[in-house]
């Protein structure tokens, strides 16, 4: 299986290196915590744990950006009003590190690239997208043992058809071949509903104690 990643962005802060990796995307693409959890989105974080992982790195990020001219609507004929809301809409989506020094060396304006909102005294809001290194590790381990996983099952011959559903996401919206596995609504087959649903900002918590448990069987 191999991979390449799109863009790695290097900040050197005296003898630390800071990553930030970027995945371009056509479409309109978040990275979601809770598909994550479930194994549905692991591609982006394994993506940073190869850049981390050549060296001795820190991670800054790891991002989506829409490689596309976003068509936006405002009510207002003001052309700078309109192009701040495009700006909006081209920030990069994704995972960032708490450190303010790293944020402030992505851009001056760091809530202009990066879809975050800063607070009156300039430092981000909390957010379940904000992550201190341990908690970059903590999902690097945790996404790199499911992927382990499901590629021992898959080599083991399991290859059933069990596709996932959840909120805003469904593993056969963007196959071609979902007619072929009978997962077609048109067809009578649905893909199984994955309840309940996680809270984003729960789900930090919900790794670390899947992770503990399995420590100690």
């Amino acid at each position: 299986v191999q991979g390449r990643i799109d863009r790695i962005d290097r900040w050197n802060d005296q003898d630390e290196t800071w990553l930030r990796v970027i995945d371009y995307k056509s479409g309109l693409s978040e990275l979601n915590l809770s598909r994550l959890y479930f194994g549905l989105q692991l591609q982006l974080i394994i993506y940073l744990a190869a850049a981390l992982g050549r060296g001795e790195n820190h991670p800054a990020g790891a991002f989506y950006f829409k490689v596309a001219d976003p068509v936006v609507e405002s009510e207002s004929r003001d052309p700078e009003a309109v192009e701040g809301e495009r700006v909006k809409e081209l920030r990069l989506s994704g995972l960032y590190i708490n450190d303010q020094a790293v944020l402030k060396a992505m851009s001056p304006g760091v809530d202009k690239i990066v879809n975050l909102t800063l607070k009156s005294d300039g430092t981000p809001q909390s957010s379940a997208s904000m992550l201190d290194e341990d908690g970059f590790a903590l999902l690097i381990r945790y996404a790199i043992e499911a992927a382990a996983r499901m590629t021992d099952e898959i080599a083991a011959g399991k290859t059933g058809i069990d596709p996932k559903k959840m909120s805003g996401f469904c593993s056969c919206d963007k196959c071609d071949w979902k007619n072929v596995c009978q997962q077609d609504p048109l067809l009578g087959g649905m893909p199984r509903t994955l309840t309940p649903a996680v809270k984003q900002k729960e789900v930090l918590g919900l790794i670390r104690d899947k992770l503990d448990g399995e420590a100690e069987e």
